[in-house]
Formats: structure tokens, sequence, C-alpha cells
């Protein structure tokens, strides 16, 4: 059985066979949404101040599973929440692992594909400004990373700064075949 060691407002430390891990008080699920708008090729982040670091983190729309609520729920209220944008599921990916040693919280991802821009509906305490990028070139996405890496204040969720740095590799390969390098 696991021991606890510390009961917080949110979270809760346990111990478990020697091993000391964190849990959430009432949701072990998130969800974060990768989003983007076929229209102009954007992929839809959102930079947000994070107290632990200190610093502003480039992330995924994202947030905790609600009681009662599904995956595919969640995903779209986080998406509207955090950034006015309304879409279309294609494709939840999960259970997933992000911090296995440190919590037991499991990460579903879902695949949106944008359709409508409205206003964020923000909770009191949350300071979330949305960026678009463009993901149609490689030389552009890698110009953002620069450019925010540089800032110094700003830091980028490591599931964010993969998936550009995936897309700036799959740019290349393309454009490297396109002249028969």
């Amino acid at each position: 059985m696991d021991k606890k060691l510390f009961e917080g407002k949110w979270l809760d430390v346990f111990e478990k066979d020697g091993w000391q891990y964190v849990s959430r008080k009432d949701d072990t699920k998130v969800v974060s949404c990768i989003a983007y708008t076929p229209d102009n090729n954007r992929l839809i982040l959102v930079k947000q101040f994070r107290k632990p670091l200190n610093k502003y983190v480039i992330e995924f729309p994202a947030g905790l599973v609600d009681n009662g609520e599904d995956i595919e729920q969640a995903a779209t209220r986080e998406l509207e929440e955090e950034t006015g944008y309304k879409g279309l599921i294609e494709e939840i990916i999960g259970p997933m692992a992000k911090s296995a040693g440190l919590s037991n919280e499991t990460l579903y991802t879902a695949i949106i594909r944008c359709y409508d821009e409205g206003e964020q509906n923000l909770q009191d305490e949350e300071d979330i400004k949305v960026i678009e990028v463009n993901i149609e070139d490689g030389n552009e996405i890698g110009i953002f990373i620069e450019d925010q890496e540089e800032k110094g204040d700003v830091i980028f969720d490591s599931n964010v700064r993969l998936y550009l740095q995936q897309l700036m590799w799959a740019y290349y390969h393309d454009e490297m075949n396109d002249r028969n390098i």
C-alpha cells in the first residue's frame, strides 16, 4: 500500500517501496492538443508562465480531464478555453507517461483540426498568450525556435520542442529529395 507523506491543496506526496511520487488530488489524466489550422498551416501553441520554473513555457494547449468528462470533451474544452479555437478531433493518442519517475499522471494527446477562432475563456489565475507558428516552412520554424530560445525568459515544453524539430527535419528531408541531393 502507498504511504501518504504529505497532503497539499492540489497534490499529495506518496511513498511506495521506497520511491516517492506526487499525485493530483482529483484528476490524474491530462490532455494536450496538437491543434493546427489547415487553411494557413499554422500550429497553435500557448505561452504560459509556470511558477516552478519562474519562466514562460511554450506548450501545446492542455489541461486536466475533469471528473465525468471524456478525453475528447476535455481536449475541445481546453483548446477553446486557452486559445479561443474550435476544432474537430482527428485522433486521440494515449495513454502515455510524461514524467513516470515523479508522477502517476497519464497524458493523452488530441490531434485537432481547427475550423473557427473565437475568444479565450481563461480562468482568473491564467496568463496565456496564443502563438501561431507557420509549419509549412522549415526555415520559419527554425527562426521561431531560435528567437524564442534567445529571449532567455522562455523555455519550450519538451514535447513541443521535439515536435517542431521533427517538422523541420521533415521539411529539409523533402527539400533534399526534391533537389535529388
